[in-house]
């Protein structure tokens, strides 16, 4: 099966969705601000090499334990599916969409539900704790999810913000392309 890739923070939307997705909780469930003493020394932790990634993820998401995260995540894409960068779009999409995350799966489920994505390979985080099973997925980590859970397929195109962060990825595909503020720049 032919598909496309999609990175999809800052590809096909303008944001990072965490960040975005943490002050939404913030504003429609204020209750979850008591978790902000734990996030801010996880992430001074991160910004000095004591935690990685995955253990920072998990200590910020730690508040998902006080919510329905798949409910309000539901409720958030359904106002943010606007922002969505029109060639994202299943009307400007001449494959089927396969969308590659660092983001939750859970967090960015409903966008992909309503805009007919073939498949989403995310971070697995618990949406009841916060907790990620396996591997953030970035960097290398895409490729490797791409390649275990897409075997025989063939991807056309690649499309991502991070040539950095999304290198592997973007390598897998017969085109690549650059994705800034929605505007495209082949670079493959």
């Amino acid at each position: 099966m032919k598909v496309d890739l999609y990175d999809f923070d800052k590809t096909v939307c303008p944001n990072d969705t965490a960040p975005v997705f943490w002050f939404y909780c913030l504003r429609k469930h204020p209750v979850i601000a008591r978790h902000i003493p734990k996030q801010t020394l996880a992430f001074i932790k991160f910004l000095l090499g004591k935690y990685d990634t995955t253990q920072f993820k998990e200590i910020s998401f730690c508040f998902l334990a006080d919510l329905d995260a798949e409910r309000v995540a539901e409720k958030f894409w359904e106002r943010r599916i606007k922002k969505i960068y029109p060639f994202f779009l299943p009307q400007n999409r001449d494959l089927p969409a396969v969308v590659v995350s660092a983001s939750a799966e859970f967090m960015i489920k409903p966008v992909c539900d309503a805009l007919g994505v073939h498949k989403l390979i995310g971070t697995q985080m618990d949406p009841k704790t916060g907790k990620i099973k396996g591997k953030n997925c970035r960097g290398p980590e895409k490729a490797q999810r791409i390649k275990n859970e897409l075997e025989g397929y063939t991807f056309v195109k690649a499309y991502s913000d991070s040539l950095k962060n999304d290198g592997p990825m973007l390598d897998l595909a017969l085109e690549s392309y650059l994705a800034n503020k929605g505007k495209l720049t082949k670079i493959k």
